[in-house]
């Protein structure tokens, strides 16, 4: 699949999301609590994506060599 179809698919799939979640929101009939977990989930998910994120960033900073270990790497082989 070429590069702008995907981007074209993906564009209007999340413009869709966008107006379910609106919708569910906003417009919906719906209680408190039903509304709190249409709240609640994404904002979850949002929070542990955020962390997953960090937590890569710093594995991977812990396990890069510093710089100057690389040059004396490179330098002997």
């Amino acid at each position: 699949m070429r590069t702008t179809t995907f981007g074209v698919l993906l564009f209007v799939f999340c413009m869709v999301l966008i107006g379910v979640y609106t919708y569910l929101v906003f417009l919906a009939d719906l209680t408190i609590e039903q509304r709190y977990w249409v709240l609640a989930v994404p904002v979850y998910l949002v929070v542990v994506v955020f962390l997953g994120l960090v937590a890569w960033v710093g594995w991977n900073m812990f396990r890069t060599l510093p710089s100057r270990e690389l040059k004396q790497q490179t330098v002997e082989e």
